[in-house]
């Protein structure tokens, strides 16, 4: 027993750390890793993206963000386009999507869906992006992830973000109710108008642009913007491709048609660039997604003549033979 006293006596003298060591390892750990650059594309990324499972964010934010929270293994897409490093890696890897909880989110969806190999998707709280979250929301939306074939966009509930610096934000009125209420008080109002109550007071009045010697200067007119795409003629489509198009958005989902009108076949819109190759006699394609480059180049191998998506991807070239427009391009025109 004596012995045994000893020896734990000695353990606690020698080998035990001390207060200071203890603090010291603490601090290293709550440290933060710095964020590496991943790929040929450069993103951002954790030190453990190449380990076994990967989670996949918008941008460099989040990538911070979720390091906070003890998550090294992510990787950012830094762009609205799928990187073609982020698709080499979703290939053998279990990959979660952890998007904003807005529209600009559900798009990077419906292009991660196209080119990439995603297993589950994960959504920040509705109206919120994911740099935004807190470490709670973060845990509770990757503990709430779903798998990619029943994840639904968040444009569908009828919640669309505001743009920032213009709408109230719900958690702070006060700010901007005492900005609506305008310098109703104060020296303000004396004299009957805003700031110049006091100087027509003192003898001065607004000053006058009429006056002998004063030139106007002309504005200067601001030139145009180019119109982003170019201008479409009506299509010459079946009427059965107008009345599928109408309910079509926030479908994730994509139909094929033959020259007639008639459906030749209908797929989510992850398994469009799969399967298209393998469908005779296509000749529209409609989805509720991205139109890529991949997908325009299958379109011109298949002959299909006319390609319709949610939106196209930037820097798409559109082949000659092939009529490109969105489901809003189309919904401005009627049945043929």
């Amino acid at each position: 027993m004596n012995k045994a006293k000893d020896i734990l006596r000695k353990w606690v003298v020698e080998s035990s750390p001390s207060t200071e060591e203890v603090v010291k390892e603490v601090a290293q750990s709550l440290r933060g890793v710095d964020v590496v650059s991943y790929g040929p594309e450069q993103l951002p990324a954790g030190p453990e993206v190449e380990s076994g499972a990967l989670i996949v964010v918008e941008g460099r934010a989040d990538v911070i963000l979720l390091m906070k929270c003890g998550i090294k293994n992510v990787i950012a897409l830094n762009g609205t386009k799928v990187p073609d490093t982020i698709i080499r890696l979703t290939k053998d890897k279990e990959v979660t999507a952890f998007l904003d909880g807005d529209r600009a989110g559900d798009l990077i969806l419906k292009e991660l869906q196209q080119v990439a190999d995603i297993d589950y998707v994960a959504r920040a709280p509705f109206g919120k992006e994911v740099e935004e979250s807190t470490p709670k929301e973060v845990m509770r939306a990757l503990r709430e992830r779903v798998p990619i074939n029943e994840a639904k966009p968040i444009a569908g509930t009828g919640y669309d973000r505001p743009e920032r610096g213009y709408d109230r934000p719900p958690d702070r009125p006060e700010r901007y109710e005492r900005q609506d209420r305008g310098y109703g008080r104060g020296r303000y109002d004396r004299g009957g108008e805003r700031g110049f109550g006091r100087d027509r007071d003192r003898g001065y009045d607004r000053p006058s642009y009429d006056r002998p010697g004063f030139e106007r200067q002309p504005i200067p007119s601001t030139p145009e913007a180019p119109p982003p795409t170019p201008q479409l003629t009506k299509p010459n489509l079946p009427p059965p491709v107008f009345d599928v198009a109408k309910d079509l958005r926030g479908s994730l989902e994509a139909i094929v048609f033959d020259e007639t009108g008639k459906e030749l076949s209908k797929m989510p819109v992850s398994e469009l660039a799969e399967k298209i190759p393998s469908i005779d006699n296509a000749n529209v394609v409609l989805f509720d997604g991205v139109v890529t480059q991949r997908l325009l180049d299958i379109a011109v191998t298949k002959n299909i003549k006319y390609v319709i998506g949610d939106r196209v991807s930037d820097g798409a070239k559109r082949p000659p033979n092939v009529s490109v427009m969105t489901l809003t391009d189309l919904s401005s025109f009627g049945p043929a």
